[in-house]
């Protein structure tokens, strides 16, 4: 039987050199070890799931997610159980991976990290985040804690990864993961603030960052298993302490032809009711002191008034989306938003990423791509879609039933009147954790690993099913801050990249949501590209205005006129000679390709660094990027700004095409194989950016972005703004100010002042006076 693959044809990931051998570059991880499936004994770093006292384990003898513990009154063996749950999960969950490709092989989108580096990163987070709780004093491993520390955050869905790099083994992160589990289980047995009547555990307290941990290990599961969805069906296996998938589903043989019949609603699918819902209000936030783990989103207090609407009775499910599909909704460029149909158009899309055809082309013969194995389609079951497909769904309802008021997705605050009307969840503000853990207890909620998959979404009498679980909401809402809304130091930068009108609320949780996430006031996001768990609901406004008090993140949106008039002044500030730039009175160095290579040049031969590869985060249309070629044998350019990355390629003069590319990405989550330039130079983005102790953090240590005895120029006006960056993360940007961040490797060589042109017209400059320093990290 053949299954059509969803891999893009139109990319190759490979370089020249490995291509022309026949190997893509990620194939060069293989052949260092066999690993065993089912798991041996010695996979187990911590609690096996085999031990009947493993915590989390089933009367069917599979394994579960626990409930957060109450940090007002958990004891040391409770807040040892919910680590050890996590721990044998993440490590259940990797039991799946047949073999090492399994662990390498990128995700056919090239989106996102090989698994390898989400079975080490939980690890990593947690020593790096205890050591800045102050939990722990020394690194395990600071290679590994570098290497594993950051995700990925992909700008768009085509700002692809090469994954050319080479990572440690299998056993070799085995190995740390076993150090690490020791590590934090003496931790958990030593520490004084788990002690019999210990106080409350607050946020304030250096344990926050230990839970911090467990939280941040649950969401990786769930996050890592779509990544195993996606990869090739033979490369996993389901483990035999996993949870099982719902009795309703029928796996299906890749030597087996399963006989298809067209879904009909009543039959194979329920039909899918607008039911009422009241006016009224909602209350959105966690109150601080409330007694369990919370992301720092979660904080806040929101109350707003809701205007009545009707929301779909349940999650519409692959039946209703298939005739969406057999309609040809995806060829139907109206139904699509712009930014939809863009993504649609660039992948090719022709169906739900998870559904797989089974029959002959054209046919909308389809099976279900599950965590593990193919199954008979579900028709009952949810449909797991990204927001685009979510919202064309939408509009080709509102056609089809020829409404005058668009149908939608809910708003949060919606949401908070379904979980009342389900009578889920009091109407007022939670007060305790009992009634925030409900829904662990509830056995009609497919949430914390209930279940290994989906399930049918008849598996409730309610108003309304699957408020929680099965699969996570797409909301019409933009992530955002709730009034009230603070950091936290152990993890400065979680929320706040996030809340910038590109990222999409999810809510509600699934199958496979587990901890805090599973809980009433989990509060989550993706770009609307990405795909997770999660699938939709509708809701009908019941009038033309009522936006269900929906919160959007609006970016002064410039005209075409506009943002081509500011690239030119743009290019114009980068390119033009400094004779024309200089405004009246100004009397300090520009920081320009006629000036800042040169003071490079000075002293790069004085402390002796090399002239091999460089790297300009913030480089606009690629005026020093260009510059610096003269002195560097290959240049990297990285701009947020995508619109001037794709213009610094068009400018860029072709004798320099083999020596400086250009790439946009975000300076606080630049590319994992990005190490070891001879010179770093970031150039007015450190006071733009969310934490700017993401990018600091990144240039030193084994795996700096700064070669041992190479340079870092850091140039930027120190002018903050609030709704970027927090004001508890601005600096000054003297060298005391910025020292400490960087690391006691980087000395201060020069420190000054330059100016930048800002926006400039012919004839007209603004100059802003910034502050430039240079540095020498030392070998």
């Amino acid at each position: 039987m053949g299954f059509e693959t969803t891999r893009n044809p139109n990319l190759d990931r490979r370089s020249p050199s490995v291509a022309a051998a026949g190997v893509e570059a990620w194939q060069r991880n293989l052949g260092r070890e066999t690993l065993v499936f089912p798991r041996g004994a010695d996979w187990w770093t911590g609690p096996s799931p085999d031990d009947p006292a493993c915590p989390g384990r089933r009367e069917d003898g599979t394994i579960g997610g626990l409930p957060p513990p109450d940090l007002a009154r958990s004891t040391r063996e409770e807040v040892r159980r919910y680590f050890d749950n996590g721990w044998v999960l993440t490590e259940l969950l990797f039991a799946s991976l047949r073999s090492e490709e399994g662990f390498f092989r990128p995700p056919y989108h090239d989106l996102r990290h090989p698994l390898v580096f989400y079975y080490t990163h939980p690890a990593a987070l947690y020593v790096n985040k205890l050591r800045v709780a102050g939990l722990l004093t020394e690194p395990v491993n600071p290679y590994y804690e570098q290497l594993f520390e950051t995700g990925v955050d992909e700008m768009s869905w085509d700002d692809l990864s090469k994954n050319e790099m080479e990572w440690p083994s299998v056993s070799e992160c085995r190995e740390y993961r076993r150090k690490v589990y020791r590590l934090m289980a003496d931790l958990i047995a030593r520490h004084p603030g788990l002690a019999s009547g210990h106080a409350p555990i607050t946020m304030d307290d250096p344990l926050w960052g230990l839970f911090l941990g467990f939280e941040h290990e649950r969401i990786h599961i769930e996050t890592t298993s779509v990544l195993m969805r996606e990869l090739p069906v033979e490369l996993v296996g389901r483990p035999a302490r996993f949870p099982r998938l719902h009795p309703s589903a029928r796996p299906v043989a890749s030597d087996e032809t399963p006989v298809f019949r067209e879904p009909v609603a009543g039959r194979d699918f329920p039909e899918n009711p607008l039911v009422p819902v009241s006016a009224g209000r909602a209350f959105i936030g966690k109150d601080r002191d409330f007694p369990t783990f919370g992301w720092d989103n979660e904080y806040g207090e929101r109350e707003v008034a809701v205007e009545a609407l009707a929301a779909s009775r349940h999650l519409v499910t692959n039946g209703e989306f298939h005739a969406f599909v057999a309609a040809g909704g995806y060829r139907s460029e109206r139904y699509w938003t712009d930014d939809g149909w863009r993504w649609r158009s660039f992948r090719n899309v022709k169906w739900p990423t998870f559904w797989v055809p089974s029959g002959p082309q054209g046919s909308h013969q389809y099976l279900l791509r599950t965590l593990f194995e193919l199954v008979e389609m579900p028709w009952d079951w949810p449909v797991a879609v990204n927001a685009h497909e979510a919202l064309a769904f939408c509009a080709w309802r509102t056609e089809r039933e020829g409404r005058a008021v668009a149908l939608r997705l809910p708003t949060e605050a919606e949401h908070h009147r379904l979980r009342a009307s389900a009578d889920l969840l009091p109407a007022e503000r939670i007060a305790s954790p009992e009634v925030a853990n409900r829904l662990f207890a509830d056995p009609e909620i497919n949430a914390s690993l209930r279940y290994g998959s989906e399930s049918p979404v008849t598996a409730s009498e309610r108003p309304f099913t699957d408020v929680f679980g099965n699969v996570w909401h797409w909301l019409m809402d933009d992530f955002h801050p709730l009034p009230g809304f603070r950091i936290h130091p152990h993890y400065d930068d979680f929320s706040t990249p996030c809340f910038d009108g590109q990222h999409t609320m999810i809510i509600g949780g699934s199958f496979i949501s587990l901890g805090d996430e599973a809980t009433a006031h989990e509060r989550f996001h993706f770009r609307p590209h990405f795909f997770q768990h999660a699938g939709f609901r509708i809701a009908d406004p019941l009038r033309a205005g009522n936006d269900g008090a929906v919160v959007k993140i609006v970016r002064a949106a410039a005209s075409a006129a506009d943002r081509e008039a500011d690239f030119e002044s743009r290019v114009f500030a980068a390119f033009a000679p400094v004779g024309e730039l200089l405004p009246a009175g100004v009397s300090v160095a520009p920081l320009h390709r006629e000036h800042l290579p040169a003071r490079i040049a000075h002293f790069r031969r004085e402390v002796g660094a090399g002239a091999d590869r460089a790297l300009d985060v913030g480089c606009g249309p690629g005026g020093i990027a260009r510059a610096l070629a003269g002195e560097y044998r290959e240049v990297t350019g990285a701009d947020l700004d995508g619109v001037v990355i794709e213009g610094a390629r068009k400018l860029l003069p072709a004798e320099l095409a083999g020596r400086v590319g250009f790439r946009q990405t975000d300076g606080g989550a630049l590319p994992a194989d990005w190490v070891g330039f001879d010179l770093v130079v970031a150039s007015r983005v450190l006071s733009r950016m969310p934490s700017p102790k993401a990018l600091l953090g990144r240039l030193g240590g084994a795996r700096g972005l700064v070669e041992p005895g190479g340079l870092l120029v850091l140039a930027d006006e120190y002018v903050w703004d609030e709704s970027v960056t927090p004001r508890e993360l601005w600096l000054s940007g003297d060298r005391e100010s910025l020292a400490p961040l960087l690391g006691p490797d980087f000395d201060c060589v020069e420190e000054g002042c330059a100016f930048a042109v800002e926006r400039p017209r012919r004839g007209r400059t603004v100059a802003d006076e910034v502050r430039v320093s240079i540095w020498h990290r030392r070998r």
